[in-house]
């Protein structure tokens, strides 16, 4: 999966995108 991630973005991005997601999953963990 992070292979084929890492194919379609750049490294830039792709690191920009799991902050993102790693943000969202602290934020829901954290409501709930």
């Amino acid at each position: 999966m992070a292979g084929l991630l890492e194919m379609i973005l750049p490294g830039n991005s792709l690191r920009r995108f799991v902050k993102v997601i790693m943000g969202l999953f602290i934020i829901v963990t954290l409501l709930v």
